[in-house]
């Protein structure tokens, strides 16, 4: 409606001109600052233990030392929990995200990640 678009034409494009994320990105957008918010200590002490990284598992230097541990699930809805999916999303980040000096700087630089998708 905004874009003048007729009703049955395809979003993606109509998303990437306006700079618009759909909503399973920014699904991805809130759980990726979620867990930045994690690791520099910005959420109450209920989340402490959420997530643990490799380099507290073991002691052996690996490619994934520094990334974030996913634990053994048997059923989907463990799998969807933020615990599981925010690790393996994560984890596919690049160090120059994850190593942001800033949040915002983060969610900006990520969206531009993910409407470079559409």
């Amino acid at each position: 409606m905004i874009a003048f678009a007729s009703y049955n034409c395809h979003s993606s494009p109509l998303f990437k001109k306006h700079c618009i994320l759909n909503i399973c990105d920014i699904n991805r957008v809130q759980t990726v600052c979620f867990i930045y918010k994690f690791f520099h200590n910005s959420l109450p002490l209920q989340f402490a233990d959420l997530f643990t990284c490799n380099s507290l598992i073991h002691d052996h230097n690996t490619r994934q030392t520094n990334q974030i541990h996913i634990s053994s699930h048997r059923i989907n809805m463990r799998a969807n929990s933020i615990a599981i999916y925010g690790a393996k999303l994560w984890n596919t980040l690049s160090l120059e995200l994850t190593s942001s000096p800033s949040l915002a700087i983060l969610k900006r630089h990520f969206k531009y990640h993910l409407l470079a998708l559409y």
